[in-house]
């Protein structure tokens, strides 16, 4: 089932996130005759120093943003600016999402846009095979040298002709990056053999992910940029163009990877020392890839191929303006040529540049049209596909359901059929070709969802249902409809607050109020729903705030890491409020485990591990220039925590491989979960160490106290998805918590599967500590994204909310499968 369920997921997002169709074809001086001296267009300067700073927003740059805390530091720019000589160019560089640092380098060097399914790809870059201006511009026999983060050297292995680079995954290091730079370029500057020098500089954006651009290091960080394009301009000569560049913006809270504002808001600074500005209508704001094309003829280099980007005019002289735009625009009606047959809404544009005469006025409104197609219509959704995973992934939600009713009696011929249909579906994944075997798995599918409604109407009629029963069921339908509405979904964690604690107060035990009073142990009862529902409420002070909520929401500082909190009380009181609130929840773990003796040796380890997760996320308080004196303290203290774990995990296997009493395999039980706990509070740090104890609280008051099963786990199905986002999580990629990654390890590590690991963990920890099954939810929020595929928030809302919902179904299998390996022996018996 585990393997159904995935193989349906993977389906159907194979037809729904769309994936862009990648062209090996190169431009070349032959498609452009100027003259002999030239390939498409005389070269306007001999040499481009291309500094990217990363996450650069507009506003850090912007003259007349100094009243907010991060602007008016850089002032030598803003002198460059005012003097109002044409010498320096200011612009709002508008990246298209997602704006993750690798998607935005190939948009910068080849001119196309990245697609959604793209994302994936930011921590395992691949060399890019698409033309693109580096490539030409080493093909012309010209070199470039490259330094600062290595993910330019991961996209081109090879074509530097000196370079300097380092691992750029460690959020936490703000200097290594940027100091090789500084102390390497100006060596390079002496030197005459290079045509393109590029520095990427991380340190901004590190900065942000660490302490958020309201922060003195985000000030520091910014006047250092400002001093080195300063130093820049006057080492510069005149046949010298400086461009400076952020990939992408950041948020408030310095988190980037969507389409927010000041996301994609980045900065493009020009500076030459003669005259730059050939035009006096300039557009304040220019797209990312037009960059692309701005560069090519700049260096006379062909623009690439899979282009789209409209070249900036405004920098190149009036007499070569004409030539400019031809070239442009004939590149890409080239290109548009080679994808007719993919996008046909192209025929007819096609048609309409080539049946008048060519102008610049023609040239732009060709190219402004194509590029707006191109934006529109880069790929297509995969309707089969769409339609098989849909009716796959219902099919496994019936068979779930029929497996209630019948236990685990599976038939040789049904396990054959589900066998052969599996491989099938594997198969058709694998090629990506659906003409051979959609009729045959369509039909097959068809038949078993027919066969399984009908036998499970069948066993519904024989069952009898309680009021109770059915309100909770309704509880459960309503969560899963809801993902119908984009505003359902971006104010999820409200609707999933109130049905959690509907939830709570339903089963059968909790129903009667007169029953209550009848018997003074009920009292007890009272008090631990109100309990329950003082949590879950409680919960809310956790939650993250997303974009679409605006100012519905205000975000606590426990969302937020330590380092970002403003004031020094706040760090204070929240530090002290999560030792309090830890130290509590091992107190009563270690002596609830002492009413099993064989968890003695495992209870004795709990202050070990929770004083060095208390070391680790003292950290977080120490200033940088002492924490530097101790580079490895923050490591091993989280080390520490993770030998213990793993080796109480390890002891737990052991022991269950014996044949021992009921209350043995009770108390193995309770010491692998707090295991897990132990771990998930070191990686959650110490702003949720108060949702985590509340968390598991409430899970563990509800096992004690909800005697029906069914009715536990509904509960604990909608409990899962409220501590998701009382573990502040949301599902957008902004809110992705990457310093999880580096929780013990360095941010240069060789295994990048851990980081990954870790970062997982903390995203879903509330599905790891639970382990219950959500396909009933997935499936609605894959049918709600189909169904809104040219939804207005098809790639803002629904596509992230599948993704993040088909990532907790596969952890849930993954835990429930190894749980079950290491628990087969247990027969929970109240």
């Amino acid at each position: 089932m585990t393997l159904s369920l995935t193989v349906s997921l993977l389906m159907f997002q194979y037809g729904i996130l769309i994936k862009r169709v990648e062209l090996n074809e190169r431009s070349s001086c032959s498609d452009v005759s100027y003259s002999i001296n030239s390939c498409w267009v005389p070269s306007q300067f001999n040499r481009i120093i291309l500094i990217i700073v990363d996450a650069l927003r507009y506003d850090f740059v912007n003259p007349t943003n100094s009243h907010t805390f991060y602007g008016g530091h850089m002032k030598n720019v803003n002198n460059l600016l005012s003097r109002n000589n044409g010498n320096s160019l200011l612009f709002h560089f508008i990246a298209d999402p997602p704006t993750t640092t690798m998607q935005r380098l190939k948009a910068l060097t080849t001119g196309s846009l990245p697609t959604f399914i793209d994302m994936n790809s930011n921590f395992a870059s691949a060399s890019i095979s698409e033309d693109n201006w580096i490539d030409q511009l080493v093909q012309s026999g010209r070199k470039i040298v490259f330094m600062g983060d290595d993910t330019w050297v991961s996209l081109f292995p090879k074509q530097f002709h000196r370079k300097y680079h380092l691992p750029s995954f460690d959020v936490y290091d703000l200097h290594t990056v940027d100091d090789m730079i500084l102390g390497n370029i100006y060596n390079e500057l002496r030197r005459s053999d290079w045509t393109v020098l590029i520095a990427h500089f991380l340190g901004v954006d590190h900065c942000g992910h660490k302490h958020g651009p309201k922060s003195p290091e985000m000030v520091a960080k910014l006047s250092q940029m400002d001093d080195f394009i300063k130093n820049m301009t006057d080492l510069m000569n005149d046949e010298t163009l400086l461009v400076v560049m952020g990939d992408h913006g950041m948020t408030e809270t310095g988190d980037h990877g969507g389409d927010a504002d000041m996301e994609i808001d980045a900065a493009l600074f020009l500076y030459s020392r003669k005259k730059l500005l050939h035009s006096q209508f300039v557009s304040d704001s220019v797209s990312q890839v037009d960059i692309v094309p701005t560069l090519s003829l700049l260096l006379d280099l062909p623009i690439p191929f899979s282009n789209i980007g409209i070249v900036i005019e405004s920098i190149f002289p009036q007499k070569l303006l004409p030539l400019v735009l031809r070239s442009n625009t004939w590149q890409i009606i080239r290109y548009a040529q080679r994808m007719a047959s993919e996008i046909p809404e192209l025929e007819w544009h096609l048609r309409q540049f080539e049946s008048g005469t060519e102008n610049l006025r023609k040239y732009r409104d060709t190219m402004s049209r194509m590029q707006l197609v191109f934006r529109y219509f880069w790929t297509s959704f995969n309707s089969y596909f769409i339609m098989i995973g849909l009716l796959s992934l219902l099919e496994a939600v019936l068979n779930c359901a029929d497996s209630i009713f019948n236990g685990d009696d599976i038939s040789i011929s049904w396990l054959i059929f589900r066998s052969g249909l599996l491989f099938m579906q594997a198969a058709t994944y694998i090629t990506g070709d659906e003409e051979h075997y959609f009729s045959v798995i369509f039909i097959l599918l068809c038949s078993s969802v027919s066969f399984r409604i009908i036998y499970l109407l069948n066993s519904l009629l024989t069952v009898t249902y309680s009021w109770s029963t059915v309100m909770l069921l309704f509880f459960l339908f309503f969560h899963a409809i809801s993902f119908f509405s984009n505003s359902f979904i971006v104010f999820e964690s409200i609707t999933i607050r109130f049905l959690t604690q509907q939830k709570f107060n339903r089963p059968r035990r909790f129903m009667s109020f007169l029953d209550w009073f009848k018997h003074r142990l009920e009292y007890r009862k009272i008090l631990m729903v109100l309990l329950v529902l003082f949590l879950l409420r409680l919960g809310s002070v956790f939650e993250r705030c997303r974009e679409e909520q605006q100012s519905a929401c205000i975000q606590t500082v426990f969302a937020e890491p330590l380092s970002k909190v403003p004031s020094d009380t706040l760090k204070i009181i929240r530090f002290i409020t999560a030792i309090l609130s830890f130290s509590f929840a091992n107190y009563f773990a270690y002596q609830y485990l002492q009413k099993f003796p064989s968890e003695s040796v495992h209870s004795s380890f709990l202050f070990p591990s929770a004083i060095a997760t208390i070391c680790h996320w003292s950290t977080e308080l120490i200033p940088d220039k002492v924490l530097n004196h101790f580079p490895a303290f923050s490591h091993i203290t989280a080390q520490v925590v993770y030998v213990i774990s793993l080796c109480g995990m390890l002891a737990i296997c052991v022991r269950l491989i014996r044949k021992g009493p009921f209350r043995l395999f009770e108390g193995c039980s309770y010491s692998y979960m707090l295991c897990i706990s132990e771990i998930l509070a070191l990686i959650l740090g110490d702003g949720l160490a108060l949702s985590l104890t509340i968390v598991l609280s409430v899970l563990f008051i509800s096992l004690r106290f909800i005697d029906n099963e069914y009715h536990l786990v509904l509960f604990l199905t909608l409990f899962s998805s409220h501590s998701f986002f009382a573990l502040a999580h949301q599902s957008t990629f902004t809110s992705i918590p990457w310093n999880a990654a580096f929780v013990g390890i360095p941010g240069n590590f060789i295994y990048h599967w851990i980081p990954a690991t870790l970062i997982i963990m903390h995203v879903f920890a509330s599905q790891i500590l639970y382990s219950f099954s959500l396909p009933l939810f997935v499936f609605s929020i894959i049918c709600a994204t189909a169904l809104h595929r040219r939804h207005l928030m098809m790639w803002k809302v629904f596509a992230p909310k599948f993704i993040f919902e088909s990532l907790s179904l596969c952890i849930i299998n993954i835990t429930v499968v190894l749980t079950c390996c290491i628990f087969r022996n247990i027969s929970f018996i109240k």
